[in-house]
């Protein structure tokens, strides 16, 4: 409020804001390991070795780096995916009765509701969508695999 971007106190419970911070909050350092993990196996002299051939730091990162930690991004990716769509406390605690997530939704349908078959077809759903996900974040990776042993 002192800043000038907000005229009243922002409430973070019980909205989506609360949720989407608290996820996120829960998640990330998951994502910044891997991703750090994916970084270090990285040679320094790649970049360096750019940078001796005329290339900006900008230019030896987009070229150089990035390329090689993308196959970490894409498992954080995964990672992070897993475990959001699987998020059940986070959404009923921080959002409230209205805020409706898909794994809130399975619960609800299932326990809540006991209708089965309609819960059973939500937690397909979100089955199916999570494997054409990782199937989809998986070709490109494989496909490069194959083209670098080849």
């Amino acid at each position: 409020m002192a800043l000038g971007a907000a005229h009243e106190p922002v409430h973070f419970y019980p909205n989506l804001l609360g949720v989407l911070i608290g996820e996120t909050y829960l998640l990330l350092p998951y994502a910044v390991l891997v991703i750090e993990a994916g970084l270090e196996q990285i040679d320094p002299e790649l970049a360096l070795a750019a940078r001796g051939l005329g290339a900006s730091p900008w230019l030896a990162f987009r070229r150089v780096t990035l390329p090689l930690s993308l196959p970490a991004v894409r498992v954080a990716a995964q990672l992070t995916l897993v475990w959001s769509l699987g998020m059940l406390l986070g959404p009923l605690l921080l959002g409230g009765p209205e805020q409706i997530t898909l794994g809130v939704e399975v619960q609800r349908l299932t326990f809540e509701k006991v209708n089965w078959p309609r819960g059973a077809a939500a937690a397909v759903l979100m089955l199916v969508t999570l494997a054409t996900y990782l199937t989809l974040l998986a070709w490109p990776l494989q496909r490069f695999h194959t083209e670098v042993r080849s």
